[in-house]
């Protein structure tokens, strides 16, 4: 049975909307326990201390949402292939960034 472009539409957002708000929920509890949290430098401005124990790399969660929506619901037309790359590659940069702040 083939669905309409606005059922399509709707089935991403609420998709994507129900798995992220789910997954963040649990993945900030798991995350403060590991303690992937975002480190602050003594000598940078005291206004940044407030953010003590902030946790880090939640982009995880809502890329794994929009990747489980894409899959689902879109048609894989070449428009969409490219903006799963550079979704992708704005992710990878955002991990690797990321870790790099959680390893110095």
């Amino acid at each position: 049975m083939c669905c309409s472009a606005l059922e399509r539409v709707l089935g991403a957002f609420l998709t994507s909307f129900l798995c992220v708000g789910f997954a963040i929920k649990w993945g900030l509890s798991c995350k403060k326990v590991q303690s992937l949290v975002q480190p602050i430098r003594c000598d940078g401005p005291a206004s940044h201390h407030k953010k003590t124990g902030t946790p880090t790399m939640g982009g995880i969660f809502v890329i794994g949402g929009i990747f489980l929506s894409l899959f689902l619901w879109i048609r894989w037309i070449f428009c969409i292939k490219v903006l799963w790359a550079s979704l992708m590659g704005f992710a990878m940069l955002g991990l690797w960034d990321d870790g790099r702040k959680l390893c110095h």
